[in-house]
């Protein structure tokens, strides 16, 4: 298995602290993951939910490149707002931007 438990947090906190939020804490405050050496307890046991922003992307009504951009790896290839791949559901491929 690839993701570890902090793997997994640090995604989540990556979907949330952002300019447009993906996830949030049922109270509306965005989700920030434990460091290595305290106590997560606290970050599992807290409930999240979707953002209104999520719910549109779920319903393909809104996308996250676009309002909140990208600049990272993924799988050795260099991702920018400028410059990023997507999935081409027709197609079966993934295509530049």
């Amino acid at each position: 298995m690839w993701l570890g438990d902090w793997s997994f947090a640090w995604y989540v906190q990556r979907l949330s602290d952002c300019a447009h939020p993906v996830v949030v804490h049922v109270n509306g405050s965005r989700v920030i993951a434990p460091l290595r050496d305290t106590d997560g307890k606290s970050f599992w046991e807290r409930q999240v939910q979707l953002s209104s922003l999520g719910q549109d992307m779920v319903r393909d009504r809104a996308d996250f490149v676009k309002l909140n951009g990208i600049d990272r790896w993924i799988g050795g290839v260099y991702n920018a707002t400028s410059r990023h791949w997507r999935w081409d559901p027709h197609r079966y491929r993934l295509l530049p931007q």
